[in-house]
């Protein structure tokens, strides 16, 4: 939350909401995800990924679930281990998921999980859900973001990268809003060597992502 603080404060100065910047160009900010890959400190532990045996059957049958999640628990047994995880897609999760539920004790020792992409697209719909009748869907459009048909895809997640974006986009503008509504009762001067420390900070940023071609990438 830090992170993602200081990076919408550096695109703040930049824009015309700030009277003290002298650069107005918000473009140079780099993204979310390149800001934040440079300031994470975060090492994760290096994992194995496994599959289950390949089965010739339709995915999303019963029986072709419950074969699959046996074939886990032996390949558990093979590597000495009481339990583990088992991550699916959005429609194999939820009849993974009513096997389990079914035979508790017979699975027991597997977590189900669904995996990080169906799980996004999940909390992005919920979030078009709720936000659905305050008019997002007009702002988007009105500012030529999206089109009126592809929108309907950022709201209900069926478009993961347009309702990525859109998400952040929406976010970003509530928080100016926030700021805005606290520099009305706060004087700009105050801040004023915060925000020279974050104007610096942003240069800083800025040049560290030319420099690295994976920061590039991460920029788009």
């Amino acid at each position: 939350m830090i992170n993602y603080t200081i990076w919408c404060l550096s695109r703040y100065i930049t824009s015309d909401r700030y009277p003290l910047c002298s650069n107005r160009n918000v473009s140079n900010v780099p993204s979310f995800t390149a800001t934040n890959s440079l300031l994470s400190n975060i090492k994760p532990i290096r994992t194995k990924i496994g599959f289950t045996p390949i089965i010739p059957y339709p995915a999303t049958e019963y029986d072709t679930i419950y074969t699959c999640m046996k074939n886990f628990q032996d390949i558990l047994l093979q590597m000495n281990l009481k339990e583990g995880p088992l991550w699916c897609d959005e429609g194999i999760y939820r009849l993974a998921k009513e096997l389990q539920f079914l035979k508790p004790k017979e699975f027991d020792n597997i977590f189900l999980g669904l995996g990080g992409f169906h799980m996004e697209k999940v909390i992005i719909a919920c979030i078009g859900q709720y936000l659905g009748d305050i008019g997002i869907e007009n702002v988007l459009v009105e500012n030529e973001i999206f089109g009126p048909i592809s929108v309907k895809g950022v709201m209900n997640g069926s478009n993961y990268m347009r309702g990525k974006r859109g998400m952040n986009l929406i976010c970003e503008a509530i928080f100016r809003l926030q700021l805005d509504q606290f520099f009305k009762n706060n004087e700009y001067i105050k801040y004023k060597t915060l925000f020279e420390e974050i104007s610096k900070f942003q240069s800083l940023l800025i040049e560290e992502t030319a420099s690295t071609h994976l920061l590039e990438y991460w920029n788009n």
